[in-house]
């Protein structure tokens, strides 16, 4: 193509036609600017289709880690009312003085988990991925790059409250005078022995055990204000998805 192009000039140059050759010329001169373009627009759409598949990505990867912090964060709601409901029935247990090996188990799990209250708490590991390497442009809808911002500040905010929560109920001594760990006990059989009535007459234990009870329905609470924000987030990436991407 290119040496036809070169013979067709030499023979208008030969002809001495020099108002062709400059038209021929020009319009060579545009041939190639619009292949130019041709070109750029095609590598532009390829940059936008290559652009449009990692935010794809992306978002899905966000959905992912949102459908497993929305399941640990049920696990969390269900373990807290658990503790919290147990820790209720044992005070009125105390309180009553009632025991039998039905209320034993109640008080037995009441004694051995009051202070397993964990402070962890999983990160949107996407989010943060995408902000540390300047990212966050790939989201495009922009209502919900903001709802992903509120997202974590109230995710940062019960990360504290976990933190928290721990530091009030991961007291043991007050239970030490009553509590006899058996030497060959297993932590998750709660092997330890005590005197029933000796311990329902210590008010304190009694008021002890109460206050925990409310630290881990907070806990529940605060739970699942943050499974039900995420559950509405995960929808909203998942109609992206759906719809726009």
């Amino acid at each position: 193509m290119i040496s036809l192009f070169r013979k067709i000039r030499q023979k208008l140059l030969s002809q001495n036609r020099v108002t062709r050759y400059l038209v021929y010329a020009l319009g060579e001169i545009f041939l190639v600017v619009i292949g130019i373009l041709i070109a750029l627009q095609v590598n532009n759409w390829n940059l936008d289709r290559l652009e449009k598949r990692k935010s794809r990505e992306f978002h899905q990867r966000l959905s992912n880690d949102l459908d497993q912090i929305i399941r640990f964060l049920g696990g969390i709601e269900e373990y807290s009312s658990l503790v919290a409901n147990q820790l209720d029935e044992a005070v009125e247990l105390l309180e009553s003085g009632e025991f039998d090996d039905s209320t034993k188990r109640v008080l037995d799990f009441a004694f051995g988990n009051y202070f397993r209250l964990s402070r962890h708490l999983p990160e949107l590991s996407t989010y943060e991925e995408m902000k540390s390497s300047g990212q966050l442009g790939l989201i495009y809808n922009l209502e919900l790059r903001e709802e992903l911002s509120k997202y974590i500040t109230q995710q940062k905010l019960v990360s504290t409250i976990y933190e928290d929560l721990n530091e009030k109920v991961n007291q043991t001594t007050f239970m030490d005078p009553y509590l006899k760990f058996e030497p060959n006990g297993s932590v998750t059989d709660n092997a330890f022995s005590y005197d029933f009535s000796k311990i329902r007459q210590d008010q304190v234990v009694i008021n002890t055990l109460s206050r925990y009870a409310f630290h881990w329905k907070s806990k529940s609470f605060f739970s699942n204000n943050l499974q039900n924000r995420a559950t509405q987030l995960h929808e909203l990436i998942q109609k992206e998805i759906d719809t726009s991407l």
